[in-house]
Order: C-alpha cells, then structure tokens, then sequence
C-alpha cells in the first residue's frame, strides 16, 4: 500500500511539472510575441531578424499606413497581408500600364503626320526655321497646294530667307539654291521623324531628284489661281538677311521669290514671282535680294 502510495505521488508529481512546463513556455512565447516576437517556419520562437534555430531571415512586409510587419495583420491598421500584397500588385499593375500608355502616346505623337487631314488651301505647321530678326525658331507655316494619290504638295507661307539662285548660271542641277534647300535648310528645318514624311520627288523639267525643291514657272501658274495668291511676304529674319520689299503701291510689304525654270536663252536668267505676284519674265541668277520659298511633297 506504501509503494502504491508512493508511485502515484511520482506520478501525480512529474505531471504537476509537465503542467508547469507547459504554462512557463506558453507564457514565455507570450512573452517574446508581446515584445514583438515572430514564429520562423520551422517553429522557433524569435526576436531578431534571423530565426535562431535554422538562420531563416524574419519575413517583413510593409503595410500602406507605413507599418513594418511580421505576421498576417498590420499591428497598426489591421490590413491583411494577403490584401496589402494584392493592392501592391494592382498598383504595379498600373504604374505598368502607365508607362505603356505614355510610351504608346509618345510614338503617336513623334510618327503622327500634320497634314493627314488638311485640306487644299489649308495652312499647317511642320519643322522649324529661325523667322525673327533675331533670329529664333519657329514653326514653319505650309500652304497646302495639291492633294495627289497619297501625296500633298506645299509651299511655305513666306519667304524664308534671302538667297541668290547662282553666282552665274541658272542650271538647277548645279545651282547654289538647290544644295542649300537639300543641305543646310533640310537638315536645319527637319527633325528625323518629319524627315520621313518627306518624299523624294522627281522633277522631270530639271532631271533631278530633291527633297526641297522650288515650284517651276508652270506649278506657279497651275497652283495659284492669279497674281494676287501668289503674292509672297517675307519673315523677319529674311528681311534682316536683306530680302527686298516693296514699300509704296499696291504691292507695299511684298517680296520677290525664286522659281526654278531657266531662261532657255540666256545661262545667266531665272523665272522669279515679283512683288506684285506675276510671273517676271527673268532676273539675274545672281540677284541675294530675292527670297527662298522652299516646297515639298509630303507622304500621307
């Protein structure tokens, strides 16, 4: 009956102390989690940032209140942290989506083309060249002239700068005016998008191939209907360039610009449109009072 006696208080003993185990660490979990403890996966108990059992890193996840947190609920504003991660995903989503959006603008707005839908008449803006008499940028204004297959033919609406033809011979092939339009002023106006809409054009009267051309004495005479259209005034800067313009008459404040037709009979003469908007039967190629009205076949 002693021993009896004796092994059940053993018994009953060991299993107080389990009891007590079990209580001390449960309270010591509490404990470690109320001082911002985290449970690793392999089931230790931590307090650091590395789980001191297996080394694992403690998983962190950063609420949109601002709140760092281990475990499913921000301790601040009670997000999940399943919800939070969802969020984050649509705002990449989106940011994406955004930066496809501007990319896509951005494309449409450099391969957009002016002129699509002008009209024969119309005036549109297309590169730039300096125009005030100190000489600042801006839009070169186009009139619309023809409007052939895919093609659209314009003018600039002034003159832009003063240039002589030649120093003496009136062969658009060869001539001064011609490798400035296709060089230094195709090259300064154009950007490399507005240079694409450009199309090369044959002009079989001068058996060339150009960029930047000037109309021939018949385009002047088939595309503006009389003299006073073909009037031409020039920019500021071509004026400071030295640009000739009429100051009394009914022609006051216009200029004089190229054409590109020679004189069949003289090397040293040019079709040009005078002030008063006719055709001038020749002047001399050498003549840097009269203006440059460049023209261009655009690609619809």
């Amino acid at each position: 009956m002693i021993n009896i006696n004796k092994k059940f208080y053993k018994l009953t003993t060991l299993l107080i102390m389990l009891c007590l185990c079990f209580v001390v660490t449960s309270c010591k979990k509490n404990v470690q989690s109320s001082q911002g403890g985290w449970t690793c996966t392999c089931g230790t108990v931590n307090t650091g940032n590395f789980c001191v059992n297996c080394g694992s890193a403690k998983p962190v996840w950063t609420c949109s209140c601002g709140t760092e947190n281990t475990g499913n609920f921000c301790g601040n504003c009670g997000k999940q942290k399943g919800e939070q991660q969802e969020q984050n995903k649509k705002v990449e989503q989106n940011q994406e989506s955004n930066k496809k959006q501007i990319v896509a603008e951005e494309k449409t707005s450099t391969n957009s083309n002016p002129f699509i839908n002008a009209k024969v008449g119309d005036y549109v803006n297309f590169g730039n060249y300096p125009q005030t008499a100190e000489g600042e940028e801006k839009p070169i204004e186009w009139q619309v002239l023809a409007k052939e297959d895919n093609k659209m033919l314009v003018i600039s609406r002034y003159g832009l700068d003063a240039k002589r033809f030649d120093d003496d011979l009136n062969n658009w092939e060869y001539s001064e005016i011609r490798q400035w339009l296709n060089g230094d002023f195709y090259n300064k106006a154009f950007n490399g998008n507005e240079k694409k809409l450009i199309n090369s054009s044959n002009l079989s009267d001068v058996c060339t191939s150009d960029n930047v051309f000037l109309l021939s004495k018949e385009e002047a005479e088939k595309y503006f209907a009389n003299d006073e259209e073909r009037k031409c005034k020039a920019t500021e800067y071509a004026l400071r360039k030295g640009a000739y313009v009429a100051e009394y008459g009914d022609d006051a404040g216009y200029s004089c610009w190229w054409l590109r037709s020679p004189d069949p009979d003289y090397s040293a003469l040019v079709y040009y449109v005078g002030s008063f908007g006719s055709i001038a039967s020749y002047s001399l190629v050498h003549f840097d009072s009269h203006l440059a009205r460049p023209a261009l076949w655009i690609n619809l």
